[in-house]
């Protein structure tokens, strides 16, 4: 088990109904393609919050975060924001409100049970505010100790108990809010920071590991797919999950990647999952090759015991299905001895122009190696090819 941070639009989508709130905001990754369609529907009589969603603390500090902007320039703020090398952000109605009401709140496990701390000064300034007498702190076993706590009536009851029981049943392990607004219609969650326990993936539906804050790229694999984007009128994105991983996948856009990584994790298999990420934009034969190289790379190192090879995606409207197959067998031949060694099942599933001859390129090479898999059409569905790739592991 180990603590890991999720993204801030997660945290709010799992928390505020739960508190009988509704959430407005609105999550976008400048890693995919036309990113500025998620901002169509946003109202031009409001003005917005702009934040970096990547589990950064001291946002305001740091120049992470724009408020009050208009609905015309919250792209051109996201833009500004991702010069600095972040891809993930939240968009938010502002809520105009006095400094002085800002306060904090955070809850957290500790060996006696879990640790509440409340702070009549919040905000960005609540350091230099954590030694003077507005910080209160109690430890709890059950929602029904707050009823005893004093400081606590300035907290609605039943939001706090609410708050205790989603921070238990959602295996979080540590979250925070600052600032918190409370007023006489109920509460404003401006800043949500959450923490999960990521052994309950296996027992949760509403988070997994797609909704892992996103580390600026590390891994030579990360950073080699980060310049080929970069240099690519294509579409390219790559996040490791789980170097370990059983399962590699080499994904197309179009929502599909989305629908593929959800059907894993649905059938409680989504800790096998080694990676994110997806290729779109009818790239060429070249760059698909040296996306795959990658992908592949990653996959032989990874020290599962057994290993699939998923290349999927939704049918395609542009991209030539045979242009992207032939880099990607390429690629495939290139590590062929150690596929083999490794006995690495290939499942396709693709569909689009080009799509008999691009699945015939996988079928002769799959059954000339002699490598376990299964090649389709759009005929086979998202979720067969997950259910058949499993049954190799």
């Amino acid at each position: 088990m180990s603590r890991v941070k999720i993204t801030e639009f997660k945290a709010k989508s799992i928390v505020l109904p739960q508190l009988g709130l509704t959430y407005l905001g609105i999550q976008v990754n400048t890693l995919q393609p036309q990113w500025e369609h998620t901002l169509h529907d946003i109202s031009k009589k409001s003005t917005y919050v702009v934040k970096v969603d990547a589990g950064v603390k001291k946002r305001a500090k740091n120049g992470l975060l724009a408020i009050n902007v208009s609905a015309d320039n919250v792209a051109s703020e996201i833009a500004r924001l991702e010069k600095k090398g972040f891809h993930t952000f939240v968009v938010e109605p502002f809520i105009p409100h006095e400094q002085n009401a800002e306060r904090y709140l955070s809850l957290q496990r500790v060996r006696e049970g879990i640790k509440i701390m409340y702070n009549t000064h919040g905000g960005i300034d609540i350091e230099e505010h954590a030694g003077e007498s507005g910080m209160q702190e109690v430890t709890v076993r059950s929602k029904e100790e707050f009823k005893n706590v004093t400081w606590a009536s300035e907290i609605p009851l039943a939001m706090i108990q609410k708050l205790f029981d989603v921070f238990v049943n959602e295996y979080m392990a540590f979250l925070e809010i600052n600032p918190l607004l409370i007023h006489e219609h109920g509460a404003e969650l401006l800043d949500l920071a959450v923490e999960v326990d990521s052994a309950g993936d296996y027992f949760v539906t509403t988070w997994n590991k797609l909704d892992f804050v996103q580390k600026k790229s590390t891994l030579d694999e990360e950073i080699a797919i980060a310049a080929l984007s970069e240099k690519s009128p294509s579409s390219f994105s790559l996040q490791v999950l789980n170097k370990d991983g059983a399962v590699w996948m080499l994904l197309s856009g179009g929502g599909a990647s989305l629908v593929i990584a959800d059907e894993y994790n649905n059938v409680g298999k989504g800790a096998l999952i080694g990676n994110y990420g997806e290729y779109s934009g009818a790239p060429n034969e070249d760059e698909t090759y040296e996306y795959a190289q990658q992908i592949l790379a990653l996959l032989l190192k990874s020290s599962a015991k057994h290993k699939v090879l998923l290349i999927a995606g939704g049918v395609a409207n542009f991209t030539d299905v045979s242009i992207t197959f032939k880099g990607i067998v390429r690629a495939l031949k290139d590590h062929i001895d150690e596929l083999k060694k490794q006995k690495v099942g290939i499942f396709v599933r693709r569909g689009g122009p080009q799509q008999e001859r691009g699945l015939a390129l996988m079928r002769d090479f799959v059954a000339h190696n002699n490598l376990p898999g299964f090649i389709a059409g759009p005929e086979l569905s998202l979720h067969e090819i997950v259910k058949k790739s499993l049954d190799t592991i």
